[in-house]
């Protein structure tokens, strides 16, 4: 064999080569494919309407084609865990979620995307936080020794007297709880109950015999 035959062969080789791999998909996205889909969607909460304690969620797919499934997902903090709240079928840009039983307090939502081509997507995560009605209890009032206290969420007490000075500050955990308040003098004080995620305050009258 020649070495101008080898040559053509080895030629015609490479050529079909380059023609075969060409032929071939790849079974990856291209990389304007990922960089376009990993940031392709936009997320927002609007807030509560008056009265009704609901939140709408509101979302845009940035990309053109938006098909496949979306998940709503829903969290106490941004680490999770999350628990998904539905899944809709995606077949345009924009879509909507209407929770109408979100958690009080701190909540945090987001948005996967599961696409047609089988690829998983995750929007930044947005959190809102929803006051609700403080749930508490303390008694006996008038108090002579121990108080109890009885609430459903966490929260912060304090006990000031007319002078404004704290004499308690007591984390409050839900469940009940007592404290030992026979050190006051007899008189007239303010117990103060903080929601620690909304920073709701509520001030309350309480009798030392």
């Amino acid at each position: 064999m020649t070495v101008l035959t080898q040559n053509l062969l080895w030629a015609g080789l490479f050529l079909f080569r380059g023609a075969f791999a060409q032929a071939i998909p790849s079974p990856f996205p291209s990389p304007q494919l990922l960089a376009a889909a990993s940031g392709a969607i936009m997320i927002k909460l609007e807030p509560p309407e008056q009265g009704r304690g609901k939140l709408t969620l509101r979302w845009k797919i940035a990309s053109a084609n938006p098909l496949g499934y979306i998940a709503i997902e829903r969290a106490t903090t941004t680490d999770g865990p999350y628990e998904s709240l539905a899944v809709i079928r995606m077949d345009n840009q924009l879509g909507s979620f209407l929770d109408e039983q979100p958690i009080k307090g701190k909540s945090v939502y987001r948005i996967k995307w599961l696409t047609e081509g089988g690829y998983t997507h995750y929007s930044r995560p947005v959190q809102t936080v929803l006051a609700g009605d403080l749930s508490y209890r303390f008694y006996p009032n008038p108090v002579d020794n121990m108080l109890i206290i009885r609430a459903e969420e966490r929260m912060e007490m304090v006990i000031t007297d007319n002078q404004g000075k704290p004499r308690f500050t007591l984390p409050v955990q839900p469940g009940l709880q007592t404290l030992d308040v026979s050190s006051l003098e007899k008189g007239f004080y303010l117990l103060t109950l903080t929601q620690r995620e909304t920073g709701r305050v509520i001030t309350e009258k309480l009798v030392k015999n």
